[in-house]
């Protein structure tokens, strides 16, 4: 699938789960037409908050929200199995802070990335589909540094670097999450 599609698919299904009411059909169909092209066979989601103490220990908390918001998690099931998950993170630019999506695979393996508002004139050249592409398919949240799994963006260095570390400092925390069973909705 084509990575532009991808991500504008993550970005509407992140979109959708936010302004979904539980149980609502209308939300359901919705959401489910955005997430069977992103997932094929993805049948239902549900979104819910972290624990505020669960959040603080992972590291999770959207270190630039100027309201310390919750950490949100957005499940992704298939037949009634987990699959992955999806959140909304922010990184600082160089001046500005940047709100970012990623969607991740019950293996903890990177499935799609996008830079949903960068405030910043400059390094903007991060929201390109070749630097995001990059992520795709990243397990190891140690490989997931500029200068080793990482190009960094000429102009956007700072952006760069700071996309990766709060993306390998995410990935950890879901990976230890998921291993205390702090994952399941």
């Amino acid at each position: 699938m084509d990575v532009l599609v991808r991500h504008a698919t993550l970005y509407l299904l992140i979109v959708l789960a936010s302004l979904c009411m539980p149980g609502s059909d209308a939300c359901a169909s919705q959401g489910l037409a955005e997430l069977k092209a992103l997932w094929p066979g993805v049948d239902s989601l549900a979104t819910w908050t972290l624990d505020d103490s669960l959040a603080h220990e992972a590291q999770l908390r959207l270190p630039n929200s100027p309201n310390d918001s919750p950490v949100k998690i957005t499940s992704l099931f298939k037949h009634s199995d987990l699959i992955g998950w999806a959140l909304e993170r922010n990184a600082m630019g160089r001046y500005e802070p940047f709100t970012f999506s990623l969607a991740v695979d019950t293996s903890g393996t990177l499935r799609a990335m996008k830079v949903l508002e960068y405030r910043s004139m400059y390094g903007g050249e991060i929201q390109t589909d070749g630097f995001l592409h990059q992520f795709l398919g990243l397990n190891q949240p140690d490989r997931i540094r500029v200068g080793q799994a990482i190009d960094a963006v000429s102009g956007a260095s700072i952006s760069s670097r700071s996309i990766a570390e709060e993306t390998r400092y995410t990935l950890m925390a879901i990976q230890w999450l998921q291993s205390i069973g702090a994952l399941q909705p």
